[in-house]
């Protein structure tokens, strides 16, 4: 080999070196990184940090929508008449009972949870638990929960997730409260604290960190780490990821529940939001045609 040839391939070399270290560079030379309007703050490992194209479709996610027999008539129809045929094939009602008449509109997309019927907090996680237990048998790329007081901007829920490597650990959503919450696991009674994504913002969670849930989910193992805390379904989901896998939670401004005043909702940015709740004179009006 001549000392040209070997010339060659060392330069080829430090160009190989060159590009698996830029992204390192940059993420050290740029503590605030922005994507696409995004901060990424490094709480996460540095290669969930980095946001790859991807060619995320509606067909890769899968839409749970939590809600009750006593809403079928009165919540549920103004979702069907808005966002649902937006996303017909990827939308699912999990409720707590058989309806025939919702089961033909939806085209069979009404899942009876056979969770009892109240909002108390082990009834909402036996929802939760059969809610994530389901998306774990498809093959979609990502879980999102949305509750049935919620509009949700379909378009603007894909965008937002081509933003996230669908190959890592992602648990995205809003906070409710304004600092880390606390918990009390019930065995030890030892306090933790961690964040939760507010349910009725919406939630959203990528395969690979779904899976890394299962010994924490499956079946009914849901239900009994909610018992361990005794707290509700979007709480147990933040004690799972947060607590006990050490992922942390990556907080989407665009997602709204009716916890925060909605009136405060720049008019001039409803377009570019993902997500809103709802609740008796908590809303936004916006002027139809």
């Amino acid at each position: 080999m001549g000392k040209s040839q070997i010339l060659g391939n060392m330069f080829k070399l430090l160009i190989v070196i060159a590009s698996c270290l830029a992204p390192l560079y940059i993420l050290i030379s740029h503590p605030n990184l922005k994507h696409e309007g995004r901060t990424f703050h490094f709480d996460f490992k540095i290669g969930s940090t980095i946001s790859r194209p991807n060619h995320i479709t509606l067909d890769d996610v899968y839409i749970a929508v939590k809600t009750s027999s006593s809403f079928h008539q009165t919540r549920l129809p103004m979702i069907l008449q808005t966002w649902f045929p937006l996303a017909n094939d990827q939308i699912w009602f999990f409720t707590d009972a058989d309806d025939l008449v919702l089961q033909m509109i939806t085209d069979r997309h009404m899942i009876n949870t056979y969770c009892p019927p109240t909002h108390f907090r082990r009834d909402l996680s036996c929802k939760m638990g059969v809610e994530i237990n389901t998306f774990m048998t498809t093959n979609k790329t990502w879980f999102c929960h949305f509750d049935d007081d919620n509009y949700v901007n379909i378009p603007n829920l894909i965008e937002m997730l081509k933003g996230y490597d669908p190959e890592a650990d992602w648990y995205l959503g809003r906070n409710s409260y304004s600092t880390r919450y606390n918990a009390t696991i019930i065995k030890r009674m030892e306090t933790v604290n961690f964040w939760f994504a507010t349910g009725g913002a919406g939630i959203c969670i990528s395969r690979p960190l779904g899976v890394k849930m299962l010994p924490y989910i499956s079946g009914v193992k849901f239900l009994h780490t909610s018992d361990s805390i005794l707290e509700p379904d979007d709480v147990t989901v933040g004690f799972i990821i947060e607590h006990l896998l050490n992922v942390s939670m990556t907080r989407i401004a665009e997602f709204h529940s009716h916890e925060e005043k909605l009136n405060l909702v720049k008019r001039d940015t409803i377009k570019e939001q993902v997500s809103f709740g709802y609740q008796n004179k908590n809303i936004i009006e916006i002027e139809g045609r």
